[in-house]
């Protein structure tokens, strides 16, 4: 027998070891349950975000392969490249490439608590500020936004406005030129 939309989580929480009436309050614990799962889970719109995350992150490594520093032929450090990674992808993920305060959490532990350790961040920093720049550069921040077929209308174009008192619609550029009426 097919089953009835609401029966489906009833039949998938029904013990079948359960009876009598510890059945029901089994299937009531289990709808609970569920019933949390549901409401916390991230749904759809997460999973479409952790999308643009990957592609984001997998651009921002694509890119560094082509970064101009990493072509020059001096040693370059592990942390300054995931620093430009960091960086690109915060500006590719609709970051403003603003440099952190701090760095990220792995560099808090002891062992960059020496020169050595202390370099290594400093690398992290430029690298994110190198990497931020290049994103925004190319206009990698733009690559999230979708573009649609309404335009700002300025000055200088041949948009039509319209005028609420009248219902006519007046030329942009005529409303823009005109003195403010007088009350």
């Amino acid at each position: 027998m097919p089953a009835v939309p609401g029966t489906v989580l009833a039949e998938f929480c029904a013990c079948p070891h359960s009876q009598g009436a510890g059945m029901k309050q089994d299937r009531m614990d289990c709808r609970s349950l569920i019933l949390l799962l549901l409401l916390i889970s991230p749904g759809c719109g997460h999973l479409a975000e952790s999308r643009q995350v990957a592609v984001n992150r997998e651009r921002a490594s694509q890119a560094w392969k082509f970064a101009p520093e990493r072509r020059a032929g001096s040693p370059i450090s592990g942390d300054y490249a995931d620093g430009w990674k960091e960086g690109y992808f915060d500006v590719a993920n609709g970051g403003s490439g603003q440099v952190p305060v701090v760095p990220p959490r792995q560099y808090w532990r002891p062992k960059f608590q020496n020169n050595e350790g202390q370099q290594q961040i400093s690398d992290w920093f430029a690298g994110f500020r190198t990497g931020a720049g290049a994103a925004l550069a190319c206009n990698a921040g733009s690559w999230n936004s979708i573009p649609t077929s309404v335009e700002e209308a300025d000055a200088t174009s041949n948009a039509y406005l319209l005028d609420a008192h009248e219902s006519t619609l007046t030329p942009s550029s005529a409303v823009a030129a005109a003195p403010p009426a007088a009350n």
